[in-house]
């Protein structure tokens, strides 16, 4: 009778949801539902799950060997930014709504003293509040345009760096093999209210 290798065990532990790959070929999802059966030799074993650090390992493994890997996948610094950028532009459009209020209670005190002047004559102290009013009206409602421009822009780009951190699955001891002209930069993330005699706006940029 031919007689098989006995393969190798790996069980891996993992949070779920993370793909399992071995030699570059999907091995399952966690939790897997028996250890891998893998056969002896050398393999490159990675664990990955968008927007946590990838789990990379070269193994070398004997006939019967029976191993566990812990993988722990910690966040990664591009989900933590972008879990940020979100709560701001939350924080941002609750402002914004606030100006909105504010800007709506000065618009409702001015209509209501233009009202009265069209039933009879106002004071100088109804004109002066008139005139307040008028002028902080304008004044929200341009708070109010750049906090909602700034939510946009602040929401799309949390939303970006969220959906698109995807982990890198290259064995640390095989890193050397790469072209050194291979370079990923770090992140910058830039944002600034612009306001002009037309209009209000933002503009932010993202680089990575």
């Amino acid at each position: 009778m031919p007689l098989k290798e006995k393969p190798a065990r790996v069980d891996v532990v993992a949070p779920p949801g993370a793909d399992v790959t071995v030699d570059g070929r999907p091995a399952g999802e966690t939790p897997l539902h028996a250890p891998l059966d893998l056969p002896a030799g050398s393999h490159l074993l990675a664990v990955s799950k968008n927007g946590h650090e990838a789990f990379v390992r070269d193994l070398d493994l004997a006939r019967g060997e029976e191993r566990r890997l812990d993988a722990p996948l910690p966040a990664t610094r591009q989900r933590a930014i972008a879990i940020g950028v979100l709560v701001t532009s939350a924080v941002t459009l609750v402002g914004a709504g606030t100006c909105a209020a504010f800007a709506a209670a000065f618009t409702t005190q001015a209509n209501g003293i233009r009202a009265k002047q069209t039933m009879q004559n106002i004071s100088l102290s109804d004109r002066d509040t008139y005139d307040d009013a008028v002028q902080l009206r304008g004044d929200f409602l341009a708070a109010t345009g750049i906090g909602f421009a700034a939510t946009a822009v602040l929401a799309a780009t949390g939303v970006v760096l969220y959906v698109f951190d995807k982990p890198q699955t290259t064995s640390p001891e095989r890193k050397h093999e790469r072209a050194p002209t291979q370079h990923k930069p770090e992140l910058d993330i830039g944002f600034a209210p612009v306001v002009g005699p037309t209009g209000a706006g933002a503009f932010a940029f993202v680089r990575f």
